[in-house]
């Protein structure tokens, strides 16, 4: 839409009123800022004309902060009403091919970016997450219950099994009746699946689409069953009104597709291993695999990378490096503009040692996400108060995480209680999830690590350093 009003219009005027307030948007020097109309959403108000010579095309663009109104005729309303097309101080600005953004940005920094290799062009096999079209049947939080519901939705017809299971209507790509055959005729495998940063749940996989689950993309799962593997999780476009610019994580499962977002996006999964066809589910030790990453970018990162200490990094050292390129406050704060355009662009390293720093980081961050760091053994239990630990109405207030009335975590920073991994503050949204559940008590321990690993990722995310 952007390329075709340029395209169509010598001159466009865009006059930015912010307010968003889903955004929180305040203004550049920390004040208040409102919107004009009681909407949570943002305004702009953009004129669109053909005053000039289709050779002199120009892009004006005015930002405008703060209250709607006050009493020192400083207001939007004020502004508004005592200036016209011809008194705002203007800015130009230069709209430019992908993305044709009409906000002022560097685009000095947008060749720096682009200098970066894309996420997808370094793993060249990869997809969207699974689509299961009924999660409520095909996921559940436990292997029993997961066991449960399969014998019972197997064993009833079809009228029978919509309305125990409270299934919606058949779509094309999903019915009750394929569901039941993909489980009666295909061999699967009861196995866990990622179905929100560190909600780790059970589904029932027969790599067969429209069965069970509508769409398993078995091409890429199928190196993931194995569980002697590891894949990024990342996204075409972060639509995150909140969160970082662009939301990751690592896993070593199956991955449902809203695994780092909200129902706005779908995330992508690239594994680090290619492995032989001929291997059946299950297997741990896997001797002969293909490294997933394409072999000019290998070679090239590793030529890069050569240091006079540690050598030539192999493929998880380089897998480590993009995990923590991915999760350093330079490079999200730089490029966060361009992170909303496609997928990732990943900075080549401008020396060894910061390629070996990073990948350091980055190595940290994976073994807490995929929970393997020792540091989350053994912590002690922090849920105190008495009660059944029936999770009711999650809220935090200093420094205690309250899931009831009576029973809460205590010593939690604020900054754990926000923190985000992939699109979701985890801590609210894994409790969140389980309203109304009763924790047991391996859940009261993987909450716990859960709040370690946040704490910890704050910590090392901000010792990334990166020369962008």
């Amino acid at each position: 839409m952007r390329e075709s009003l340029i395209a169509t219009f010598s001159d466009q005027f865009l006059l930015d009123l912010h307010g968003n307030v889903r955004k929180k948007e305040c203004s550049p020097d920390g004040s208040k800022d409102e919107n004009v109309f009681d909407i949570q959403q943002g305004v702009v108000i953009g004129i669109f004309g053909n005053y000039t010579k289709e050779s002199e095309t120009k892009t004006k663009h005015f930002d405008l902060w703060g209250n709607r109104e006050n009493n020192h005729d400083e207001g939007k309303y004020q502004f508004l009403e005592q200036n016209s097309l011809l008194t705002t101080p203007w800015s130009s600005i230069e709209p430019l091919t992908p993305g044709w953004f009409l906000i002022p940005y560097d685009h000095e920094l947008r060749k720096d970016y682009e200098s970066g290799i894309k996420l997808t062009d370094i793993f060249p096999l990869n997809s969207v997450g699974i689509v299961t079209a009924r999660d409520k049947l095909t996921i559940q939080f436990t292997e029993e219950s997961m066991r449960n519901v399969l014998e019972k939705f197997v064993n009833l017809e079809v009228e029978e099994a919509r309305l125990k299971f409270n299934l919606s209507k058949d779509s094309r790509d999903w019915k009750v009746a394929l569901a039941q055959k993909d489980i009666k005729s295909n061999s699967g495998e009861l196995c866990p699946i990622l179905y929100r940063p560190f909600d780790t749940r059970f589904t029932y996989y027969t790599g067969k689409s429209r069965g069970f689950i509508c769409m398993p993309r078995s091409d890429v799962m199928c190196h993931l069953i194995y569980r002697a593997n590891v894949a990024l999780v990342f996204p075409r476009q972060t639509i995150n009104l909140h969160g970082p610019p662009v939301s990751v994580i690592v896993c070593d499962t199956i991955v449902e597709g809203c695994s780092v977002f909200t129902s706005k996006g779908i995330a992508n999964v690239a594994p680090l291993y290619i492995l032989p066809e001929d291997n059946t589910i299950g297997t741990e030790d896997i001797q002969e695999r293909d490294v997933n990453i394409k072999q000019e970018i290998l070679e090239e990162i590793t030529s890069l990378a050569q240091h006079p200490e540690f050598g030539s990094p192999d493929e998880f050292h380089i897998f480590d490096y993009i995990y923590g390129a991915l999760q350093c406050p330079a490079y999200l704060n730089a490029y966060a503009v361009f992170l909303k355009e496609d997928f990732p662009r990943i900075p080549k390293p401008s020396s060894p040692n910061e390629f070996w720093h990073v990948s350091r980081k980055g190595g940290q961050l994976r073994k807490l996400h995929l929970l393997k760091d020792p540091i989350l053994n053994n912590l002690p239990i922090t849920l105190t108060g008495k009660g059944k630990g029936i999770v009711e109405h999650p809220r935090y207030q200093n420094g205690r995480i309250s899931i009831n009335q009576s029973q809460g975590f205590d010593g939690v920073p604020e900054d754990v209680w926000n923190c985000y991994v992939g699109g979701f503050q985890v801590a609210q949204k894994w409790l969140k999830s389980r309203k109304g559940r009763e924790l047991t008590l391996n859940d009261i321990k993987h909450y716990q690590r859960i709040l370690k690993i946040l704490d910890e990722t704050i910590r090392i995310r901000n010792s990334i350093i990166m020369d962008i």
